[in-house]
């Protein structure tokens, strides 16, 4: 059954599988994000929402969510400005990958996530996110990502553990960004 989903908590990764079999995040949703309004209007369906870390979210079948949406105008304003800021995200994602160096890549999608799905823990921000997750996020491998985050760990700009990244000097981490004034420093 495909739904569409309100995260209420937790963190929830879209994902899609490529030609080649091999599934890829597109992007992170966090607390009051709703998954799947793309695809309550495509009939074909092309991604898949996974839990990232113990979440609660709202569901809607499509049909239901669907008669919402033909009822009440407040709701399609909403959905309008949610697919804008996604597809904001996304050119700006595309814009970084064709213009800006890995770590500044980086830096700016961690940045990011911290806003949409970071923790409070200790005095730091936690993000739940595997290496292999960021490298996919910002167009990269592996290696790439974990050598930078390891540098990164040694200068004490951030904490990275498995599966998990912490901030724990956000001014650093934004400096390391070429787009250091665009970023929201919250």
């Amino acid at each position: 059954m495909r739904q569409v989903l309100l995260i209420i908590s937790g963190c929830v990764k879209l994902l899609q599988v490529g030609a080649n079999g091999h599934e890829v995040m597109l992007r992170l949703s966090g607390p009051g994000e709703l998954i799947g309004i793309a695809e309550s209007h495509i009939r074909t369906h092309n991604s898949t929402a996974r839990a990232q870390q113990p979440s609660t979210a709202l569901a809607w079948d499509i049909s239901t969510f669907e008669a919402l949406f033909e009822r009440h105008a407040f709701l399609r304003r909403n959905m309008l400005g949610m697919l804008i800021h996604h597809l904001n995200d996304m050119h700006e994602r595309f814009r970084e990958i064709s213009t800006e160096r890995v770590a500044a890549r980086l830096s700016s999608q961690i940045i990011r996530m911290m806003h949409q799905v970071g923790r409070q823990v200790n005095g730091e921000v936690e993000i739940s996110i595997s290496r292999e997750e960021l490298a996919q996020l910002v167009g990269t491998t592996l290696f790439t990502v974990s050598r930078l985050l390891s540098d990164w760990d040694r200068q004490g700009i951030v904490v990275a553990r498995r599966e998990v990244v912490s901030v724990r000097n956000l001014r650093a981490l934004a400096d390391l960004s070429e787009t250091a004034g665009q970023l929201p420093l919250k």
